[in-house]
């Protein structure tokens, strides 16, 4: 400790590899998760499944999700970096090759299914890693540039994937010739997963020999004495109505976002049959769109800390992209009108997810950063099966029109939930005024240490 309340901080450049790592994980995994939503229609006829049935390969991603964050949560919060993504590389691993076994027609598809579930069980270590990653190893202004690099990772997955696999696994009458693409596209998928396996294991460590930032000085000397449990933490987050606020929002809209590049395929096809590359390209352009947008969104938190106007600006224009998007599904004569409107939708929709990661370690510290970002993604989860479910049973029976008004009103809901949201950056209130501000950042008679001093807090408007 250099003086009464401030430690000594240090970077180190072992923190880009592990990042740079981490998104080739990423990115691997998140693919995986839709890569079969832009060729639907081609693995209905090829396994002989129901089009419900090829939605329950992505959607098995979210309901594995709300059964494993408790413990994924927990090893990241207990284990720490290292053995959290050992395991989330080992999963990934494994599911890439019991899909590779289902690459025949007969009996294909429940090896499909394991594997998925499998590869699902990975994201559970996955998603939490990019707040946590950002909190331990960068200093307090890259904080939210390195979450949204590991954010934009897992969207540059799903934008590849979304364009190649229609490549990959073309339509066609002829059946070897749609069993030659699965083969490939497994086979592919499972060394590359392998690869990035072997570089995880040589690349992560948990944490650095000094820490990067105050705040995460603070926290590990108080670690001596005292460790949050568990069920503090979800006391602690389910208590805090800002917290609560932030979930429902950012739920919704990621639930919204998983349904439009869940059924993409099923609602564009309706109006354009037969235009299955068309389409895909769409999905590439929904979720590219928005890489620049999500790491951009970092560097400018890391400068400006407008963590409140930020969220509200992106939403706002979100749902007003998705009106756009649903007036061109009805009305437009060409494919082609469709791209605008989604390469805007994708902009706003995708750079939100490091910014409500951000915002809610921000309001919650000192709750570990997985844990928060982990509840977050489960409401994402939870949505999204919700919204995949009702909306697909809408576009198959009513229509997409109906089912795009309703993703509407969805976003105009969580557009209304964020300003109930109190922009109190306690992280940030440590970083600057040294280990005195952590009394400030614990409801009353449940601080660390036993002075208390008033001590500026952070606002952002």
């Amino acid at each position: 400790m250099f003086s009464d309340g401030y430690f000594q901080t240090e970077l180190y450049k072992r923190r880009w590899i592990m990042l740079a790592v981490f998104c080739l994980l990423s990115m691997t995994n998140s693919g995986q998760w839709l890569m079969f939503a832009a060729v639907s229609d081609v693995v209905q006829s090829y396994y002989g499944v129901s089009a419900f049935g090829v939605n329950c390969l992505s959607m098995v991603f979210m309901a594995v999700y709300i059964v494993f964050i408790i413990p994924g949560s927990w090893i990241l919060d207990r284990y720490g970096l290292k053995v959290n993504t050992l395991l989330a590389a080992g999963f990934n691993v494994l599911g890439a090759w019991l899909k590779f076994c289902g690459a025949s027609s007969k009996g294909g598809f429940n090896w499909l299914v394991a594997g998925q579930t499998v590869t699902a069980v990975a994201q559970c270590f996955i998603l939490g890693v990019p707040p946590r990653l950002a909190a331990v190893w960068f200093g307090q202004n890259e904080r939210a540039t390195a979450t949204a690099l590991g954010v934009f990772a897992s969207q540059v997955g799903v934008a590849l994937y979304f364009a190649s696999v229609p490549l990959i696994v073309p339509r066609s009458s002829d059946l070897m010739i749609t069993s030659n693409g699965f083969q490939m596209l497994y086979g592919g998928v499972s060394i590359l997963c392998s690869l990035i396996g072997a570089a995880t294991l040589i690349a992560f460590e948990d944490a650095p020999p000094m820490p990067p930032s105050q705040s995460q000085a603070v926290l590990q000397e108080k670690q001596k004495c005292f460790r949050m449990s568990y069920k503090e933490s979800f006391r602690r987050l389910f208590g805090n109505a800002s917290y609560v606020f932030l979930l429902l929002a950012y739920g919704i809209y990621a639930g919204v976002q998983y349904s439009i590049a869940t059924l993409l395929n099923e609602m564009a096809s309706q109006k354009f049959p037969n235009q299955d590359v068309m389409i895909g390209l769409l999905g590439f352009v929904f979720v590219i769109s928005g890489l620049p947008t999500t790491v951009l969104a970092g560097v400018w938190l890391d400068r400006t800390l407008a963590y409140k106007r930020g969220t509200i600006f992106l939403l706002s224009t979100a749902f007003l992209a998705m009106v756009a998007f649903t007036i061109t599904l009805e009305f437009a004569r060409s494919i082609y009108g469709l791209f605008l409107v989604i390469a805007v939708l994708g902009f706003c929709a995708t750079s939100f997810l490091p910014l409500g990661f951000e915002f809610a370690a921000e309001i919650t510290y000192p709750v570990p950063e997985g844990t928060s970002a982990g509840i977050l993604n489960t409401s994402a989860q939870c949505f999204g099966i919700f919204f995949i479910v009702l909306i697909g049973s809408l576009v198959e029976k009513a229509g997409a029109l109906v089912g795009c008004l309703v993703l509407c009103g969805a976003l105009l809901l969580s557009v209304g939930l964020l300003p109930l949201v109190r922009a109190d950056l306690q992280r940030r209130s440590v970083d600057m005024y040294g280990e005195e501000a952590m009394d400030t950042s614990l409801p009353d008679g449940e601080r660390f240490g036993s002075s208390y001093q008033q001590i500026p807090m952070i606002v952002s408007d």
